[in-house]
């Protein structure tokens, strides 16, 4: 256990082991041995004299803390760290043993603050302790979803000793070009310099002060001239990349966004709001990610009748395992939803997920990006097993990215599905999601807005770049797509893009509706638009979420006698004209509609005309007005069962369960005499809410 005295000194200090800790080192060894050789108690006089002899010397006091520990007597080994932090607080060699003890007690917040002070602060000779500390502070902030942090301490270590093979192969396995991480967390950033004279120069220190390692320092810097620099992209991005190296995710993500919202370049406004979405899956953000994971955990009680509802979901197409290991009784793998109307069509069957499960012995973890389908497949195991699994425990935490966009996936159910089919199913599935679902849903990282509402704020919509790029590395695996991937990919992101006006189609003397954006379409010359894109354009308009825009088109549309049916076009400005109060506007439109629809529709929309025609009588007051006209509609179509359910709850909606059970009644043996089991439960409910206002 000797050491050569021109070799590294082991307290970290850089220096030469002749020059540093020879006079007290060997007292510390041969502590050791003694203590090996069951000479306990001469182990600890030895010890003693060490720190007797060397008092004022914070090394000394860090191999007693060192040799208590290996003793068990931590609460000795606590004290002496203690003393030689109060005799040098800024000691390398102290910090990292401290943050040691905190590691062994599961302490992560403050294991990692103790290891980045000693990372800071161990000299660039100290090449083994570099690379000890920053890989364990590597290995603490991917446990804590902050792979940012983590690659980045990974890199200091591999700086540290490159030729050490170990360590890289390491690196390689979680961060090389096989890693399944993001791009984004990936790739190696580069700070900004500024745009101006002024940004330049005060950003010279900083930059120094980080690129040689000391980051804690450097950010602080960077906050004390923030005041003067709030409105530089620059700074902004620096202290944003800064923090989240030093896993500070929560400050990262206000000076990144920021810096988004400053900078002219639409690279680095991506750039730096994709790297903010990555920092948002941190632990303790899940209030400000919108890419959440939901888990809940179950223990197996009963063995036997947990493997019965395995074998059931296996034969009835419901499982798909994806790695299985009897050895170790561990099995993950995605349960689909129960079949549905989806499946009843000729032809080959597919799935979607319900949720993913991993089963490790008698532990059953459960999880889904939606709380509301990873409860569905809870639920329904504790029905199917009963007291076979014991109350679920339910968390929350970050997601793995990689699983964001597997609920998009649509699974074959049957060998031999073409190809062909899969994909398409498949692109139907995520263009229905991406362009139905997530334009219209509220995010975090929009403040609260849609994709659609930043589209037209002049702030918001810088940030939407970078929040599509993320959305497209985690559909790609990671990785950036290329020509060949996005020919592969069953949904091309570019068509969200032009939807947000982010990106401008190529001139080809044709308006293509589907991928239009809500300020384009809004800059068309509607009399100059033909029937069909109208049509079109309106329904563009619905999709974008922009009624009032879709209001304009279809005012223009309900006059032109080239399209049959106009009921879409005078619903939606009948409901506007109803939301804004104007009985008189919505009764003049349903006339003119229903009048429409008799000269060019052959009257087919007649009978939904009068069902609105009732409910807006009802809606201006003239309550019984509006049931002698429903009555008048039943008696002279008794046989439709549509007005029926309308009626009564338009009754009901003003608190007149008798009349409204005349209705219900009629209905009701209209739908049995046609055996509709449907409409006849929908009666039945209807009698419960009439009972209770008198019916």
């Amino acid at each position: 256990m000797s050491i050569q005295p021109y070799a590294l000194c082991p307290c970290g200090s850089g220096k030469q082991f002749k020059w540093c800790c020879q006079p007290y080192y060997p007292l510390f060894i041969k502590a050791l041995e003694q203590q090996e050789t069951g000479q306990k108690a001469t182990a600890r006089m030895t010890i003693d004299q060490l720190t007797s002899k060397f008092a004022q010397v914070p090394q000394a006091w860090c191999y007693r803390a060192d040799f208590l520990a290996r003793t068990e007597d931590r609460t000795g080994a606590e004290q002496a760290v203690e003393q030689a932090l109060k005799l040098d607080p800024e000691l390398p060699f102290a910090n990292f043993m401290k943050g040691m003890f905190r590691f062994d007690e599961g302490e992560t917040t403050g294991a990692i603050l103790l290891f980045r002070r000693a990372a800071e602060r161990f000299p660039a000779e100290a090449k083994p302790m570099i690379t000890e500390v920053n890989s364990r502070i590597a290995q603490l902030e991917l446990q804590e979803n902050r792979p940012v942090a983590s690659i980045a301490a990974m890199r200091k270590s591999l700086a540290a000793m490159p030729d050490d093979v170990e360590l890289r192969t390491n690196y390689n396995a979680i961060f090389g070009s096989e890693s399944q991480l993001l791009s984004t967390i990936r790739r190696e950033y580069q700070f900004r310099p500024g745009t101006t004279e002024a940004e330049r120069t005060a950003l010279a220190e900083p930059i120094k002060t980080a690129t040689s390692g000391r980051w804690t320092e450097a950010a602080k810097a960077l906050e004390a001239i923030l005041p003067q620099f709030q409105e530089s992209s620059a700074v902004q991005f620096n202290h944003g990349l800064l923090r989240a190296w030093l896993g500070d995710n929560r400050k990262g993500i206000d000076s990144l966004v920021k810096s988004a919202e400053l900078t002219d370049s639409l690279s680095e406004e991506e750039e730096a709001v994709a790297l903010a979405e990555v920092l948002r899956g941190g632990r303790g953000l899940e209030n400000i990610s919108d890419h959440t994971e939901h888990r809940f955990y179950l223990r197996v009680l009963d063995g036997p009748a947990f493997s019965k509802l395995f074998s059931s979901w296996a034969n009835g197409d419901r499982l798909i395992v994806m790695d299985s290991n009897e050895e170790n009784e561990t099995l993950s793998a995605i349960v689909l939803e129960k079949p549905s109307l989806l499946n009843v069509d000729v032809g080959p069957k597919f799935g979607r997920m319900q949720a993913f499960l991993v089963l490790d012995r008698d532990l059953v973890r459960v999880w889904h990006a939606s709380r509301e389908k990873a409860e569905q497949l809870v639920q329904e195991i504790r029905t199917a097993v009963g007291k076979g699994v014991s109350e679920p425990q339910y968390e929350l935490g970050g997601a793995n990215f990689g699983d964001l966009m597997a609920d998009l996936t649509v699974f074959p159910l049957q060998e031999g599905t073409p190809v062909e089919l899969v994909k398409s199913k498949r692109e139907e599935a995520a263009k229905s999601f991406f362009e139905d679902v997530w334009l219209k849903r509220s995010l975090h990282a929009l403040g609260g807005g849609t994709p659609l509402d930043a589209s037209t704020h002049p702030t918001l919509k810088r940030r939407l770049p970078g929040i599509i790029k993320h959305m497209e590395l985690c559909f790609f695996a990671g990785s950036e797509p290329t020509e060949e991937t996005r020919q592969l990919s069953p949904y091309d992101f570019n068509r969200l893009r032009k939807k947000l006006g982010l990106l401008v189609s190529e001139p080809d003397g044709a308006l293509d509706f589907d991928t239009i954006d809500v300020a384009k379409l809004g800059t068309l010359e509607i009399g100059g638009l033909a029937p069909a894109q109208l049509t079109t354009a309106f329904q563009a308009a619905i999709r974008l979420d922009s009624p009032d825009l879709a209001g304009k088109f279809a005012k223009a549309a309900i006059g032109q006698t080239e399209i049959a049916d106009r009921y879409p076009f005078f619903q939606h400005l009948i409901s506007l004209a109803r939301q804004e109060g104007d009985t008189t506007r919505t009764m003049e439109l349903l006339k003119t509609a229903s009048e429409a629809d008799s000269a060019s529709n052959e009257g087919k929309r007649g009978m939904q005309y009068r069902i609105l025609t009732g409910q807006a009588i009802a809606r201006s007051g003239q309550t019984d007005e509006a049931y002698e006209f429903f009555k008048k509609t039943v008696a002279d179509n008794p046989n439709e069962l549509s007005i029926y359910a309308p009626a009564a709850e338009t009754m009901l909606s003003k608190n007149l369960g008798a009349k409204a059970m005349e209705f219900i009644n009629a209905g009701l043996t209209v739908a049995r005499n046609r055996n509709d089991r449907g409409a006849e439960q929908h009666f039945l409910e209807l009698t419960e809410a009439a009972k209770k206002r008198g019916g």
